[in-house]
């Protein structure tokens, strides 16, 4: 697979799937397990890193961005850059996406087969959480504005808000949809720090009205 650690345009190469980790300097061992057959695309706002770091997995991309948004900044930065390029299935985990709130994310992976429009990683039921989505509505319409409307992908967010979401699903909504949600995040780190981790099924839900 092609490298790029520059651009940020994903690899040319038609991949099925895109796995992109928002990385600040957590260690991406776990990395050896994601099938080899899936696009790694490494979104690096900490210390630089090399894909001899990582022998036991090709890398398709590291991308070195701005530590701004959380992990928030980091996925909607791809998403932008990578709008006209992405793959059939995008993945968005952080750096570390076993500890705290899910016990193993590849399983989670693996067990929902990767066939849904939209999905959270969670040990759970897809698109059904019990974390109210009134937060993420509330950012994203004053991130997007009036000309989009909400239909929420499930009843509601959860915990850490790592998930899977299909190209289809994605290019509902323009590009400037994404950059005005990309600015958003990065102009105001506190409410987009909870807003999007709890309601990704809320950003996704959005359409033009």
């Amino acid at each position: 697979m092609a490298l790029s650690m520059s651009s940020g345009e994903a690899s040319g190469k038609d991949k099925s799937v895109c796995v992109v980790i928002a990385r600040y300097n957590e260690n991406l061992d776990w990395l050896g397990a994601v099938p080899e057959d899936y696009e790694l695309y490494i979104s690096n706002s900490g210390e630089a890193i090399s894909p001899d770091d990582f022998k036991s997995n090709p890398i398709t991309s590291i991308v070195p961005v701005p530590n701004l948004g959380r992990e928030a900044g980091h996925w909607l930065r791809y998403i932008v850059t990578n709008y006209k390029n992405l793959a059939d299935i995008n993945v968005f985990l952080q750096g570390s996406p076993h500890i705290g709130h899910t016990s193993n994310i590849l399983f989670e992976m693996e067990r929902t087969h990767l066939k849904h429009p939209f999905c959270y990683l969670t040990s759970n039921d897809c698109c059904e959480r019990s974390i109210p989505c009134g937060i993420a509505r509330t950012f994203v319409q004053a991130a997007v504005g009036r000309k989009y409307k909400t239909v929420p992908l499930g009843s509601g967010g959860v915990w850490g808000g790592q998930f899977y979401a299909t190209k289809e699903t994605i290019l509902k909504n323009p590009l400037e949809y994404y950059e005005a949600l990309l600015n958003a995040v990065e102009t105001d780190k506190h409410k987009s720090a909870y807003a999007l981790e709890y309601g990704w099924n809320v950003a996704l839900g959005f359409s033009p009205a």
